[in-house]
């Protein structure tokens, strides 16, 4: 049995986790009796691989052959669920452990903040010191690796200046870079003064340059770095604080200089950076040329280049390269999908292109169904739109107030007052989403384009006064002859309303009031906006 732990964590010490997961399952086939060890070790095993099923048999393991109750076992388990998020499995393993070791609730309120659940992560460790558990380090650490919360990181501050744990260098680091993010910089300044020299490390360094960053102080931030420069025999550079340098320079080129003088071209994370960087400033070509020479290309790097193709429009360019994304079997994101489905709706043949992306493998998020559902709102095909939707909610996503804009929106250019109406009602009714503004100019000329004049103009007058109110007025004139012409004997109104009023009039024949509105708005000098225009041209030879 000795033999076949240590063999089995030699493997998990090496890295080679899914070996050492063999070993062990050779072990139960060769009827050896479980170690708690042995458990402890393939549990840590199945959390780094993500191997959810083999984690939860495990589990039934420890059960049947009495080790659901051994530290090494329920500390492994503890992280195997809170790894794989599932909380309430882990929050009901921490409570049947009789005897709680302080890295169990380290370990659990750690879990609680990186999902998200701060006042659960907060309320462990309050239930931690109640019951005579001081925190360590790690706790705090745990708590702040939820993310930026302009109330908890300060008070998360004072309690380890309470409990004498601000000299750990993990812990002071973590709140200079939480009090960076918050935009406090004197704050972060002062936790990096009263730091000793020995104390600081390029992590400490790292995370104040970001903070100048993130304040907008390129000239501090560049000057940090320089000063971290001077001192690479006690702070040697690495990839972040590289990262953290083209993020301080306010032209990427000159970043880019410093990263190839200080040899760090080939690291995927500051050619990631520099891609970003450059795509930023539209210098398409030169992240282009970056792109090309990174070999080991990462999620990032394809989707940094793919997102600065769409942010420019060059939909051939975007495709091109998602194609090849997806050839290297390489896992594409929502947002990018996203993204690619945007650009597509504006194009004039993208529409099956956009379906293709959309319904390609990998999850949907709200963004995504949004984006094919205003992409058929574009073009008017509300039947697929609201398909779409049904879809969509059977699965268990709830949609927001700006999909519904998409819906009507589609209904009106289809025609489908009905359903328009009954999409604006359950939005309401359903979903307990107040109508904004937006969804008020939808329904007017919905309403005015079906005839309904009266309805369009309440609709009309729910709108909010100002510019929605009279885009709400302009749409809802869009149906009726009898409230054209009584607006068009009135002087006020906006240049829109003039312009839809003068149209109208033309439309019905009545060309003598029609002349009448346009020598008012010559008048009164009434601006027309110009009309503009967009053509895609691959950039990909530039």
């Amino acid at each position: 049995m000795a033999r076949w732990v240590a063999l089995i964590r030699a493997h998990l010490s090496a890295g080679r986790l899914a070996a050492s997961l063999h070993l062990f399952l050779q072990m139960r086939r060769a009827a050896a009796a479980a170690d708690p060890h042995a458990v402890a070790a393939a549990a840590k095993s199945c959390r780094l691989l993500q191997r959810p099923r083999l984690g939860f048999s495990l589990h039934a393991l420890s059960l049947s052959s009495g080790l659901s109750l051994h530290p090494f076992v329920q500390t492994s388990l503890l992280n195997l669920y809170s790894s794989l998020s599932t909380l309430s499995s882990a929050h009901q393993l921490f409570d049947e452990m009789p005897i709680k070791p302080l890295p169990a609730w380290n370990t659990l309120v750690a879990a609680y903040a990186r999902n998200s659940q701060v006042n659960a992560s907060v309320d462990l460790l309050n239930r931690m010191r109640v019951n005579g558990v001081d925190p360590d380090p790690a706790t705090l650490f745990g708590v702040l690796s939820g993310g930026t919360h302009p109330r908890l990181g300060p008070v998360v501050h004072s309690l380890a200046v309470k409990l004498a744990l601000t000299s750990d260098l993990l812990l002071s680091n973590a709140l200079i870079s939480m009090y960076g993010k918050l935009g406090l910089v004197n704050a972060s300044v002062s936790l990096v003064n009263a730091m000793e020299e020995n104390q600081r490390s390029t992590a400490t360094w790292t995370a104040l340059v970001n903070a100048y960053v993130t304040a907008g102080d390129h000239d501090r931030a560049a000057e940090t770095f320089n000063r971290m420069r001077r001192c690479r025999q006690f702070y040697p550079l690495d990839e972040a604080a590289v990262v953290s340098l083209i993020s301080a320079c306010a032209a990427t080129a000159a970043a880019h200089g410093l990263v190839v003088k200080l040899g760090f071209c080939g690291c995927i994370r500051a050619a990631n950076s520099l891609i970003s960087g450059y795509c930023q400033v539209n210098d398409l070509r030169s992240a282009a040329q970056i792109f090309a020479a990174v070999h080991d290309k990462d999620v990032v790097t394809w989707t940094a280049m793919i997102a600065g193709y769409v942010a420019i429009g060059a939909a051939a360019d975007a495709l091109t390269l998602f194609d090849q994304m997806t050839s290297a079997r390489v896992n594409t994101s929502c947002k990018l999908r996203t993204a690619l489905v945007n650009l597509l709706g504006k194009s004039g043949d993208g529409i099956d292109r956009a379906r293709e992306i959309f319904s390609g493998g990998g999850e949907r998020d709200l963004a995504l169904w949004s984006s094919m559902v205003n992409t058929y709102s574009l073009r008017g095909m509300a039947t697929e739109a609201i398909e779409l939707f049904e879809e969509m909610t059977a699965q268990g996503v709830d949609p927001d107030g700006s999909m519904f804009t998409s819906l009507i929106s589609a209904c009106r250019h289809a025609g489908m007052v009905k359903e328009g109406v009954e999409l604006f009602l359950r939005m309401r009714d359903e979903y307990g989403i107040e109508p904004t503004g937006e969804h008020h100019v939808c329904m007017a000329d919905l309403l005015g384009r079906g005839g309904h004049v009266g309805a369009a103009m309440e609709a009309a007058a729910m709108a909010p006064p100002g510019v929605m109110w009279r885009r709400a007025r302009v749409a809802a004139l869009s149906g009726g002859d009898k409230v054209v012409v009584e607006m068009g004997e009135k002087d006020e109104g906006s240049s829109e309303e003039k312009l839809l009023i003068f149209r109208s009039l033309a439309l019905m024949g009545r060309w003598e009031e029609a002349a009448e509105m346009r020598r008012k708005m010559e008048e009164k000098g009434l601006p027309k906006k110009p009309a503009w225009s967009r053509l895609d041209i691959p950039c990909s030879n530039l």
